[in-house]
């Protein structure tokens, strides 16, 4: 297998990323921040390279994982959620470019929609997750992450 490269991330839906925040050059871990509704599905699409900078494919790919941490302002983060994702179910052999990218030309080869559960704001105040994408191969890892803030809806239901 190839050794994986470098990740270029996105958001898309409901989330309105901050201005400034998209990465021009590929890291090994690179952040993106995003804020959304509470209990809001989101979106995360994302263009993900070998080591010699071609798009990734499924059978780059032997595991993926996603990992959600709850960031508190005033202690350690901590795993909240954490599963395996079904790399055909995420990854595509062929860059998408559908109207949910609007990064770039080249479109996406990695979609993956976060359940609304899983970003809830706790007591009125705006919660800090970081989402972690890691993509598993013998040629190495490529982790990516989206930093969420879920902000709470503030008038009655």
């Amino acid at each position: 297998m190839p050794k994986l490269g470098y990740a270029y991330p996105r958001c898309a839906l409901a989330a309105a990323c901050w201005p400034g925040a998209e990465p021009k050059r590929p890291k090994n871990l690179m952040r993106y921040r995003l804020h959304a509704p509470e209990g809001t599905y989101i979106t995360l699409l994302g263009q993900f390279y070998t080591e010699d900078q071609t798009p990734l494919v499924q059978a780059d790919v032997d595991t993926i994982r996603l990992h959600v941490f709850e960031q508190p302002a005033s202690a350690p983060a901590s795993e909240v959620y954490s599963t395996s994702l079904t790399t055909s179910a995420v990854v595509f052999d062929t860059m998408q470019t559908d109207a949910r990218w609007t990064g770039d030309g080249t479109g996406y080869n990695f979609r993956y929609t976060v359940d609304a559960p899983q970003l809830l704001g706790k007591g009125g105040a705006t919660m800090i997750y970081e989402v972690e994408i890691v993509l598993l191969s013998d040629g190495g890892p490529i982790k990516q992450a989206w930093e969420v803030h879920a902000a709470p809806f503030l008038s009655p239901a």
